[in-house]
């Protein structure tokens, strides 16, 4: 399986961030900050779209690493902690309705793109709730130690031999997930809502570098459209860890 976790990072010069605009249009759609009362919306979007066509999700399920609603269990908490819907940079695309006269659009959320701060207090992984969700799991531990791998340029990690500052920093943005309703796939929904949420990461007077980590091909080609440099990558088919003995880890 020649398929790689990539690790990209944007950096920017935030010194005159432009003007941001709290809702926007797309056609049909209106995207806007995704709120603690999308969280049952986007749980469905994650257990139904998001995981079954992840390339992480079926390896770490299929190699048998972590049992399938284990995996889905701590995706959706993380992906729903309170740190991360309610992050500026967290948003949704709802289905825009014409029937009533309605500008705010309907309930149905179609798309979402979560992020969150990087390493700080209250990060999603320092949560009691998720820190007790990995202690129990010998392979939500493991899983753990791979990004670490990514992130410290580790065990069979590629890294840009010239990268641009490295995106694990003070001020740092993780964007995480993002998910289109395959019903509304192809209408630019993925691009416009990776584009708004850059213009609010660039309107915040404390961040000052945008990371991105892309297990498809498709999530990839569209970060790379909009700026973003390769900083590390990891190769599914020869990553393994120290206790792998010269096994491959999928």
């Amino acid at each position: 399986i020649n398929l790689f976790i990539i690790v990209f990072s944007k950096v920017e010069d935030l010194r005159t961030p432009p003007t941001y605009e709290a809702m926007s249009t797309l056609d049909d759609f209106i995207i806007r900050r995704s709120t603690l009362e999308d969280v049952p919306a986007i749980s469905k979007l994650l257990e139904e779209v998001a995981l079954p066509g992840d390339p992480e999700f079926r390896l770490m399920v299929g190699s048998g690493i972590v049992p399938q609603q284990e995996m889905i269990d701590f995706v959706v908490a993380t992906h729903t902690h309170s740190s991360v819907i309610l992050h500026p940079c967290s948003l949704v695309a709802t289905i825009r309705s014409f029937d009533d006269g309605c500008h705010s659009g309907c309930n149905k959320v179609v798309a979402f793109r979560m992020s969150c701060a990087a390493h700080h207090p209250g990060h999603v992984d320092e949560d009691s709730t998720i820190q007790s969700m990995i202690e129990k799991s010998s392979g939500l531990q493991r899983r753990a130690r791979m990004f670490k791998d990514i992130e410290s340029g580790g065990m069979d990690v590629v890294m840009d031999t010239t990268p641009p500052s490295s995106g694990y920093q003070e001020g740092s943005i993780d964007f995480l997930q993002l998910t289109v309703d395959p019903n509304y796939r192809r209408q630019g929904l993925a691009t416009k809502l990776v584009q708004e949420a850059i213009v609010i990461a660039k309107s915040l007077p404390e961040s000052r570098c945008i990371n991105v980590c892309a297990a498809s091909r498709y999530t990839s080609r569209i970060f790379q459209d909009q700026g973003f440099q390769k900083v590390s990558q990891i190769s599914y088919r020869t990553y393994q860890q120290d206790d792998d003995n010269g096994k491959p880890f999928f």
